[in-house]
């Protein structure tokens, strides 16, 4: 996550975040983290806001997790019982704000 400040300036609001390797073995402060960042099981993917908070706790966990920044094609509906999100970070059939609202009603 070494990224000059044009990089960061220029960045997605948005990161699709997976648990790719289990925090078993690994100290006590990452596994904190993680649990800050609400990852708790193996491929659980959270979606997560491009803060300086955020960017420093995935820092520290970066050899655990997968980091991808999100784009929206809200023109491009997803065929059924393909996921709204495809592998390559491409939000299908949302816009940014519909998209926030759709994971924060889901949260609840």
């Amino acid at each position: 996550m070494n990224c000059s400040r044009a990089m960061m300036e220029a960045a997605a609001k948005l990161h699709a975040v997976r648990l790719v390797k289990s925090p078993i073995g690994q100290p006590g402060k990452y596994r904190k983290t993680l649990e800050s960042l609400q990852l708790k099981k193996l491929n659980q993917m959270q979606f997560m806001k491009n803060t300086a908070s955020v960017n420093g706790k995935l820092q520290q966990v970066i050899h655990l997790v997968d980091v991808k920044p999100l784009s929206f094609k809200p023109d491009m509906q997803p065929r059924p019982g393909q996921p709204i999100v495809s592998d390559d970070g491409v939000i299908l059939g949302f816009t940014e704000e519909q998209f926030l609202k759709y994971v924060q009603e889901g949260a609840k």
